[in-house]
């Protein structure tokens, strides 16, 4: 059969459609100060007008959402405050209209659920709702009072497995100052897969079955997350899955990725910083890098900036899973940067983001099996037409994807420093040209913390866009940017040195020493993205945005680390050029970065025939894991041969389906393959991709 000619207009994307709708249907309820979604029982500042005149939805694609959040939710955990989870049956948080949905209520060990408030009533639990328009719900939780010279440490149990926690002292309720530890027991047929959950000082995370705290005098809760053995054993991402979940303040884990081809993690959490967890070398602790952040400012409003890190109620960030297959994950973060008090910036410019008045964020991490990604963040504005990265414009929107470097020991076991968990020649810096310079903390490169110091502190290397950093793992955790024509697109520079060493071998956040917290923050290395208006991936009329590719590199020297991450950037930042040379209809549209995939079309192939693709790869644009997307493929399994070599699906080559794909390039995109490929090379290729027989 061949594969039919198909004439279709551009087609809106899945996620704007939605958007779209939800912001045209929350019309009727909104006024002046309401964001698009009703925060139910919460205190919040309105971020402002909500636009009355919304783009014409095509009623045939219409879906309905299911939003949920605890009641009175606020900024943190409190020891006074009730804690649950809402989970959803089906799952997702997007339902054809009529679609019958079971809710259910899970309360934590210390708390009671009390009852449904929004659009249901009652305290049935689990109960159901029929989605015969958007709703939005909330579940009520409390608990007893407790004294203040208490602390709690509370817990949820979550996910598709069973289990059960035990607590050493049992109890849940302590003085200042106890340790407990906390331990995971799966039921048979299950495992345990991960821990979330955190306070205002503490995300959580992690692998290990028992974790020993040190409850200090902040309210903590713990999410233990149980899946079957086989989910985490393979290339995974766990946990959340629908956008209109609200996550529970200050959230470790909302999203959690496994990988079956390297000893690593990701850890997304709420508010949201990407986190990469790779284990120590020479004991049981992970090390957490904690990577990227958008910040913008208003100083019409506050000289402060405005983080996405600042939102502890998790009042604007969401993080789910797109989507995920074999080949490839895709996670989105949804954010919006607000200063100490929770205002948003520019909300007196008016509205162009889907989700109100101001500056919002729009995030996709597009993660591969070999542990690489991509981040992608788009900063709605309405002063983006004059937005350029890092100056004192109206706008000032800059991207730290090595700024404050966790140094974690997971779960506050006692004190830890910088130095347990990084070298003191810190991070590497590579140009790419192939040259690199190691740079370390002792001694500290600047004295004084002047802007001229900081800037001239790395040269020659201070415009370099490949920093690796050299934690005391077999991984290290590396990040690209884009390179620029002009020396201001990248800047790295050290922050000011700390006067404690070794406590704070250098800059560190939070600045205090927490005795038994078990963790500092350190900010040896800013990658910032300078610049002026050109120097943004993409610039539109009320957006901005930039992208970065990270991983891991398996350390050898670090010479090898530099020679490797610097192919990985050239595959990306110049890569081989694709073309179609078996004479059939299948079209390459070329290379998308931040796909980090080619794009070929197979409209027109018939299902039987062989397509040749060579990719003049070379050490200038060398093949490092290749992932090809094909349009209108079908649902077939692949075969693919590369040099005449039919390789081995799993082994050599892994794939993946999408009923429909949002690639951002105003193609419509459907019946989608996607091949990710573990090959390298620095010489042209021939690769053959058809039906498997």
């Amino acid at each position: 059969m061949t594969r039919p000619q198909i004439d279709r207009p551009p087609a809106r994307s899945p996620v704007a459609v939605l958007a779209l709708l939800l912001f045209a249907l929350s019309l009727g309820s909104c006024t002046g100060g309401d964001s698009h979604e009703r925060h139910i029982g919460v205190d919040v500042p309105g971020p402002g007008p909500v636009d009355s005149d919304p783009s014409p939805i095509d009623k045939a694609q219409a879906l309905y959402s299911l939003s949920t959040e605890m009641a009175d939710q606020g900024f943190v955990v409190t020891t006074g405050t009730g804690l649950g989870l809402i989970r959803l049956d089906p799952p997702g948080g997007v339902y054809a209209p009529g679609t019958v949905v079971t809710v259910a209520a899970t309360p934590s060990i210390l708390s009671t659920f009390d009852g449904w408030r929004g659009d249901l009533s009652g305290s049935a639990n689990p109960t159901t709702i029929v989605m015969d328009g958007d709703k939005q719900i909330a579940a009520a939780f409390s608990r007893p009072p407790i004294a203040e010279d208490k602390v709690t440490l509370d817990y949820l149990i979550d996910g598709p497995g069973g289990g059960s926690i035990t607590l050493d002292p049992p109890g849940g309720i302590y003085d200042h100052g106890t340790t407990v530890t906390i331990t995971a027991r799966a039921s048979d047929g299950s495992v345990f897969s991960h821990w979330g959950g955190g306070n205002v000082d503490n995300p959580l995370y992690g692998t290990e079955q028992s974790k020993t705290l040190n409850l200090i005098d902040s309210a903590i809760y713990i999410v233990a997350h149980f899946d079957a053995p086989e989910s985490t054993a393979s290339f995974a991402a766990h946990g959340n899955t629908s956008e209109h979940q609200r996550p529970l303040p200050w959230m470790g884990a909302e999203v959690f990725v496994r990988f079956d081809q390297l000893d690593a993690y990701m850890a997304f959490n709420a508010p949201g910083i990407n986190t990469m967890l790779m284990p120590h070398q020479s004991d049981d602790k992970l090390i957490a890098q904690w990577n990227g952040m958008v910040e913008t400012h208003d100083h019409d409003i506050s000289e402060q900036g405005f983080e996405t890190t600042m939102d502890g109620g998790n009042h604007w960030s969401r993080i789910w899973v797109e989507s995920q297959n074999d080949a490839r994950i895709v996670v989105r973060y949804r954010s919006a940067p607000v200063d100490p008090s929770g205002r948003l910036a520019h909300t007196g410019y008016g509205q162009v983001a889907p989700y109100g008045p101001g500056d919002h964020v729009d995030e996709w991490f597009t993660i591969y099996p070999d542990g690489s990604y991509t981040r992608e963040v788009k900063v709605w504005s309405p002063v983006a037409a004059e937005a350029v990265p890092y100056t004192d414009d109206r706008i000032e929107v800059f991207f730290f994807e090595t700024q404050e470097f966790l140094l974690n020991s997971i779960g506050m076991e006692g004190e830890r420093y910088a130095s347990d968990d990084i070298h003191t020649d810190a991070l590497t810096l590579v140009k790419m040209d192939g040259t690199h310079q190691v740079f370390g903390y002792d001694p500290y490169p600047v004295t004084e913390f002047e802007w001229e110091d900081l800037r001239s502190a790395f040269e020659p290397f201070e415009h370099a866009n490949i920093v690796i950093i050299n934690t005391k793992s077999p991984l290290r955790p590396y990040t690209i940017g884009r390179e620029h024509p002009t020396d201001n697109w990248v800047s790295v520079y050290p922050n000011e040195a700390s006067p404690d060493p070794p406590h704070h071998v250098f800059n560190e956040w939070p600045v205090e020493d927490i005795q038994g917290e078990g963790y500092i923050g350190g900010g040896l290395g800013h990658l910032v993205v300078t610049g002026d208006s050109g120097s943004w991936f993409r610039q539109e009329g009320d957006s901005v945005s930039k992208i970065y590719l990270s991983g891991f590199v398996h350390h050898t020297t670090d010479a090898g680390n530099a020679a490797h991450v610097n192919g990985v950037a050239r595959s990306w930042l110049t890569p081989a050029r694709l073309t179609e040379t078996s004479s059939t209809p299948a079209e390459v549209y070329g290379y998308d970065m931040a796909q980090k995939a080619y794009l070929v079309d197979y409209t027109g192939v018939a299902d039987s025939t062989v397509v040749t693709l060579d990719l003049s790869a070379s050490n200038t644009s060398p093949m490092v894991n290749p992932a090809i997307l094909i349009n209108n493929w079908g649902s077939a399994p692949p075969n693919v041969i590369i040099d005449g070599e039919t390789l081995t699906p799993g082994e050599d080559y892994r794939f993946g389906y999408y009923p429909t794909l949002d690639v951002k390039d105003d193609r419509d995109w459907h019946d989608v393959l996607i091949v990710w490929i573990q090959k390298s090379s620095t010489s042209p290729v021939s690769i053959q991709i058809a039906e498997a027989r």
